[in-house]
């Protein structure tokens, strides 16, 4: 919420009395400063992955690693001609080789 929507909601709580008025300004400011603190862990956790990471992967790596993880292989000329594949799964995604 920005401080222009909060402002438009406290003209919409003059109904209210000045104690209710105040308890519900109080939780939307709670509110606010518990959505910033959130997106300040958010960033925080976003800067600190980015700072372990090992930089881009080479292809072929990133190929192996799914290869393994999903017991995936490569398709054949064969394959990829139509012919019966004979094994469990092939590269989901033609032309990715």
């Amino acid at each position: 919420m920005s401080r222009a929507d909060l402002a438009g909601t406290i003209a919409k709580l003059e109904a209210f009395s000045d104690s209710r008025a105040k308890r519900v300004v109080s939780l939307i400011e709670d509110s606010m400063e518990l959505e910033a603190l959130e997106n300040t862990a958010d960033s925080k956790a976003a800067r600190d992955a980015l700072g372990e990471s090992e930089g881009p992967l080479p292809w072929e790596q990133v190929k192996a690693k799914l290869a393994a993880q999903f017991d995936l292989t490569q398709p054949t000329s064969s394959e990829i001609s139509g012919q019966p594949a004979g094994r469990k799964a092939v590269w989901p995604i033609a032309g990715c080789d």
